[in-house]
């Protein structure tokens, strides 16, 4: 997409009809153009008519909240209706666009609004939309949806993306930077064209449903194959059953017999476990016991630990006096050197008083020989301009050694002072602490404190582990008391009559399971007929693997609603969006870059680089900051490679005024780089400094009665 031209007439102070020819003289021989004017001549209006042409709204009303504002018609008109830039008095306006979309062919396309009968009070009509060919003029659409519908399908634009990569409009310069996750991978989609990968991912999701089902199919059909009869396997199952449930209820007995068997072998058990809990409450009562020291131990360093703070501080004033002291030093060796730098000047000096005499010399020597006068006045006049020279040079050098070398004395005086500062703090902190350790000492106190923190720690989780353990062990020694109890007051147990019964339902189940073996073998050999269908089980082996191969692709790529790879390959995308961002930001402003965040996919941090690398998040930038971070991603969309949606003109409205006169050098910088690449960038501004390095520029100019004209101007022309 390219822009070709913008007019209008009665759009708010633009009364006047007028045009914006960008591919004319001079704007289309310029990269770029500002749009200049006084406070609210209309500048933006300029651009209003731009988004009201092309999408039937613009930026500045483009809200979502309800406001209503008074119409001379006598009706309320919602804030957010573009007819609303329709200047006060007019019947009726226009706004108008040539443009060249997507498929290289031109186009004009219109927005009007009217009241009825043309009358300044008249009611305000529907607006009108209309686009057609600038080749033959023929008609492409009508009417306000199909319009919009044409213009979005021809630019690839919606109006919420052309705001945020062709016009970052007033307020909204950072709209991209600051866009929410969904909202910029929508944008991503739309400028890289990434809508291939979201059919393909819905493409590899239905290819690998397909193959599953197709496999279930097959699986279902081999369980249908059988070769014996329906009496066959039912007279095998009814048999099968009843040895199961014969079996089982053996089981149960066998499980009873089991249980008095256990509760004889946990009772003997339980008398072993209580001896050994014993043993062990014992132990963990002695070794309690003989931590006591450490307990009290730990609670010394628990009582002095508050006193840290104040030795750290201590340990940071001695080093400020330290340092102070180092710099009293320093600069009595400057002072020292400085002196005999004066005292060369000044023997440099009367070397060079010494030389002018000698010149004066010479000079009188030659008087009596005025036959060879021509030839030796400039001799004399050399010699006098290098002694003069030489004198001048002296004396110069002599008063800067003065005056460094009196600037080092009172440096030397700020510095000596700040060390006696520097002792004072230390002597009061050094008090200070001695009276904190109080009864306790200041020797004792340092001794405990010499101890590092972790130590404590891990003596206080190896008190806390020693109590735990003398807890468990009373525990435990209360369990297995209750545990053997509760056992002795069961009845008394016939422990030979038990195991004989065992032996016998052992036996029995044995001679059943036999029989179920025979049974289950029979079956084995229904379902080895089953497995020669080898055909079908090829099939399926077939198909698994193919379902295996789309089951990889699947977890790769796939997903029902496209989500999976589109992901990526936005991704990769904003990646490479994000180097050509920093690329710019490098020039702009060398303390951000950005990054993409770890715990999102498409969601952008800043890392500040005099902050450490620290990650901050975009809102978190200061007026300044986030504009040229925006203007290093605008720029960086209008280079990116690959785009279906390529707009070669930018326009920027406003945010240069927050910058300082270095930042807004290297911005223009950045922007007239464009120019080589084949782009235009546009910006609106009453910057004195960017108006002028601007050569070409679209001048609002005010002429009373909030009326305003537009004129295009070439002021390099001009001073040539």
């Amino acid at each position: 997409m390219r822009i070709l031209a913008i007019r209008g007439e009665n759009l708010a102070s633009l009364a006047a009809p007028f045009a914006v020819d960008l591919a004319a003289e001079p704007l289309g021989a310029t990269g770029l153009f500002a749009i200049t004017g006084e406070t609210g001549a209309g500048k933006s209006t300029i651009l209003d008519a731009l988004c009201l042409a092309l999408y039937g709204r613009y930026p500045r009303v483009a809200v979502s909240r309800r406001e209503d504002v008074p119409d001379p018609g006598g009706e309320a008109l919602s804030a957010s209706d573009g007819r609303a830039i329709l200047r006060r008095g007019a019947g009726a306006g226009f706004a108008e666009v040539d443009f060249v979309g997507r498929d290289g062919v031109a186009y004009r396309v219109g927005w009007e609004a009217y009241r009825a009968r043309n009358r300044a009070t008249g009611k305000l009509q529907a607006e009108r939309r209309r686009l057609h060919r600038l080749d033959d003029g023929s008609a492409v659409a009508a009417g306000k949806t199909a319009v919009l519908e044409k213009v979005v399908e021809l630019t690839d634009l919606n109006f919420d993306q052309f705001r945020r990569t062709v016009l970052l409009a007033q307020g909204e310069f950072d709209a991209f930077l600051l866009a929410a996750e969904g909202e910029r991978a929508e944008l991503l989609e739309k400028i890289t064209g990434t809508a291939i990968y979201s059919e393909i991912s819905k493409r590899v999701h239905l290819g690998y449903e397909e193959h599953r089902r197709a496999v279930e199919a097959l699986e279902m059909r081999r369980q249908e194959i059988g070769l014996l009869n329906e009496d066959g396997v039912k007279a095998r199952d009814t048999e099968r059953a009843e040895r199961l449930a014969q079996v089982a209820a053996w089981d149960a007995e066998q499980e009873a017999v089991g249980r008095i068997l256990e509760t004889a072998r946990r009772i003997e058990t339980a008398r072993t476990a209580l001896a050994q809990a014993e043993q062990r409450a014992a132990a963990t009562r002695e070794v309690s016991a003989a931590a006591a020291s450490d307990r009290t131990h730990l609670a010394d360093l628990d009582a002095v630990e508050p006193l840290r703070g104040r030795v750290e501080a201590l340990n940071e004033v001695g080093r400020e006096r330290q340092a102070a002291r180092a710099a009293v030093e320093a600069v009595r060796v400057r002072v020292t050197a400085a002196q005999g730098r004066a005292d060369a000047c000044e023997a440099t000096r009367a070397e060079a008083s010494a030389a002018d005499e000698a010149a004066e010399t010479v000079f009188k020597s030659f008087g009596p020989v005025w036959d060879r006068a021509a030839a030796l006045d400039a001799a004399v006049t050399h010699a006098e301009q290098e002694a003069a020279g030489a004198g001048q040079a002296a004396s110069r050098a002599a008063e800067a050694e003065e005056t460094a070398r009196i600037a080092l004395i009172a440096e030397a005086a700020g510095a000596a002072a700040a060390a006696e500062r520097a002792d004072a703090r230390y002597a009061a902190t050094d008090a200070a602490f001695t009276q904190a350790c109080g009864a306790r000492g200041r020797e004792a106190v340092s001794a405990l404190l010499a101890l590092p923190p972790e130590a404590r720690t891990a003596l206080r989780a190896r008190l806390d582990r020693l109590s735990r353990e003398e807890s468990e062990a009373a525990t435990a020694l209360a369990t297995r008391r209750a545990d053997l109890d509760a056992l002795r007051s069961e009845v008394e147990i016939d422990v030979a009559a038990a195991r004989a019964e065992s032996a016998r339902l052992s036996e029995a189940i044995a001679e059943a399971q036999q029989r179920l073996g025979a049974l289950d073998a029979e079956l084995r050999r229904d379902e080895a007929a089953r497995a020669k269908a080898a055909d079908l089980a090829g099939q399926i082996e077939t198909a698994r693997a193919e379902l295996s191969t789309w089951h990889r692709v699947e977890e790769a790529i796939g997903s029902a609603g496209g989500d999976r790879f589109r992901r990526f390959a936005q991704g990769v995308t904003l990646d490479h969006l994000v180097h050509l961002a920093n690329e710019q930001l490098r020039a702009l402003s060398p303390r951000y870059r950005l990054a993409r965040s770890a715990g999102a996919d498409l969601a952008l941090h800043v890392v500040d680089r005099d902050m450490g690398d620290e990650r901050r998040a975009t809102r978190s930038l200061s007026g300044g900051e986030r504009f040229l971070v925006s203007l290093a991603l605008a720029l960086a969309l209008s280079g990116l490679e690959g785009r279906q949606s390529f707009v070669d003109t930018l326009f920027i409205d406003e945010g240069f005024g927050s910058l300082d006169a270095e930042t807004l050098d290297l911005a223009v910088d950045a922007l007239e780089t464009l120019q080589g690449r084949g782009r235009k960038v546009g910006v609106i501004t009453h910057v004195a400094g960017m108006m002028e390095r601007i050569a070409v520029q679209i001048r609002v100019e005010k002429r009373g009665s909030g009326r305003s004209v537009v004129r295009v101007v070439d002021r390099g022309t001009a001073l040539a």
